[in-house]
């Protein structure tokens, strides 16, 4: 797994997040809203979606579900682990 996308509408917190993942090794982008998360992955594979389930567009599960329809050809349900607030993970 090398690279994440982390997709939050706090802009503050989606920069560090990722300033963090990058410290660690990672290649990791951020969107501010699922639109632009969309067009993210219309111009590059991620391996590990990170999303807040609140997220301008669709919710976050809508748009790991969208994704991985879009990636898979198939529908299934992304893992789905939730911390202090709702977040999505795609693996």
């Amino acid at each position: 797994m090398n690279a994440i996308l982390f997709v939050d509408d706090h802009e503050v917190l989606a920069r560090f997040s990722c300033k963090i993942l990058q410290m660690n090794g990672y290649h990791a982008e951020y969107a501010y809203n699922a639109n632009d998360a969309l067009a993210m992955f219309a111009c590059e594979k991620f391996d590990l979606l990170v999303t807040d389930y609140r997220t301008e567009g669709m919710n976050g599960l809508e748009l790991a579900k969208h994704e991985l329809v879009a990636r898979a050809g198939m529908a299934r349900e992304p893992d789905f682990y939730p911390a202090h607030g709702r977040s999505v993970v795609l693996r």
